[in-house]
């Protein structure tokens, strides 16, 4: 029979196995002469070499919207100029585009913020859009077409005058024109405030435009009787493409959403060279209008406003030609005969003119008069014109 190994000599091996596989720590004699183990000292492992991180290399970016920056003179007379051109791409682009007098962005978040108490629309503002709404509606006339056409609401408006009164020298002496003036909103807000000297808008669509000379009639009249209502505003039916620049429009507005590719180009050649048109209001950003389009400007803020009706919100963009060719602001015409349309001298003599505004500003010179003259006999024609024949249609008789 085969030898059964007993189990208490089975744990004796496999403990003696273990002993010889783990060395035992050597052992020190005590005074007592019992041994007492020591514990081991380890071998000095090989210390191993640190990484030593990389030391990343970064650009430093200018943003291309700021308020303070590096002007291109200080870049050349620094000791370091070379290294500084290279942190800043295109010193020359950079004057171009940016100037030291930019609104600061925490003035600007504090500006908006105190809006809320004071944007509030003067009582011709209101008298003004209560006549609005007595023919055409809150909406605009339609409903569907006022967030296309940046139907904004008051407070919004009001907004927005507040904001171009305090950085973009929007006053009296202003000349304001309205891109798609729809029905003409805008224009007669800032007519009744600031009470610009000239507040044109120009759109394309007859039956937008129709509205907007409806709307415009009643305002008119109304400005005859209240000496406190502004009156310089005219809108006209017309195509943009038609003018050689925006003179002499000192502040040119446009709700731009859904504008085409083309016509954009052509409101960027137009802008660029004219030699007033100062300011810009978009509702695209730079990313478009500067580096796409084009348009000699800087960002000086921007500004969120709200839609009638659909409640939408849209941000609009505030810009400042940047181009030497512009010429500033200049002083308000004091033209305030009433001359004949067809004298040349109406105009202001120091102020160019495009040909395509010129007969629009004479009538406001002459006065609301010869504006509302104008205004009602061209709804007349309109209505005409576009009048259904009443002939009867004799009905010829269904034979089954």
């Amino acid at each position: 029979m085969p030898k059964m190994s007993s189990p208490v000599k089975s744990k004796a091996a496999k403990r003696l196995s273990m002993e010889v596989k783990a060395p035992r720590s050597p052992s020190r004699s005590s005074s007592s002469g019992r041994k007492v183990a020591t514990p081991s000292k380890k071998a000095p492992s090989t210390p191993t070499r640190k990484k030593t991180p990389k030391t990343p290399v970064v650009t430093p970016t200018t943003p291309r919207y700021r308020k303070k920056f590096v002007e291109e003179e200080d870049l050349s007379s620094d000791s370091d100029s070379e290294n500084s051109s290279q942190l800043i791409n295109s010193p020359q682009k950079l004057s171009k585009r940016f100037s030291a007098d930019i609104p600061d962005p925490e003035d600007i978040e504090k500006s908006v913020k105190e809006l809320k108490d004071t944007a509030i629309p003067q009582n011709q503002t209101k008298k003004a859009y209560s006549i609005v709404h007595k023919f055409t509606g809150s909406l605009g006339g339609n409903g569907a077409g006022g967030p296309i056409y940046g139907e904004l609401t008051i407070k919004s408006m009001q907004k927005v005058v507040e904001m171009m009164r305090q950085y973009m020298e929007f006053d009296s002496s202003s000349r304001f024109i309205d891109v798609g003036a729809g029905l003409g909103k805008p224009n007669m807000h800032v007519a009744m405030d600031p009470k610009v000297e000239f507040s044109y808008g120009i759109e394309v669509n007859p039956e937008r435009w129709y509205l907007s000379l409806s709307n415009l009639k009643p305002l008119l009249k109304a400005s005859l009787e209240d000496e406190e209502m502004g009156k310089n505003v005219i809108l006209e039916k017309g195509d943009i493409f038609a003018a050689k620049s925006f003179d002499p429009f000192t502040h040119v507005y446009m709700f731009d959403i859904g504008f085409p590719g083309k016509l954009f180009e052509h409101l960027a050649e137009i802008f660029n060279k004219s030699a007033v048109s100062k300011y810009l209001i978009s509702y695209y950003g730079p990313k478009k209008i500067i580096d796409k389009l084009g348009f000699e400007v800087e960002l000086l803020f921007k500004l969120p406003v709200s839609m009638h009706g659909s409640g939408e919100g849209h941000t609009g963009y505030y810009y400042r030609r940047v181009s030497s060719s512009s010429k500033g602001k200049k002083k308000p015409s004091k033209a305030k005969k009433a001359l004949k349309l067809d004298e040349v001298d109406t105009l202001p003599s120091d102020v160019p003119c495009d040909d395509l505004f010129k007969d629009a500003w004479r009538r406001v010179i002459k006065g609301p008069e010869e504006t509302l003259k104008w205004t009602t006999e061209t709804l007349g024609d309109f209505e005409d014109s576009e009048r259904p024949s009443r002939e009867r249609v004799q009905r010829v008789p269904y034979n089954v």
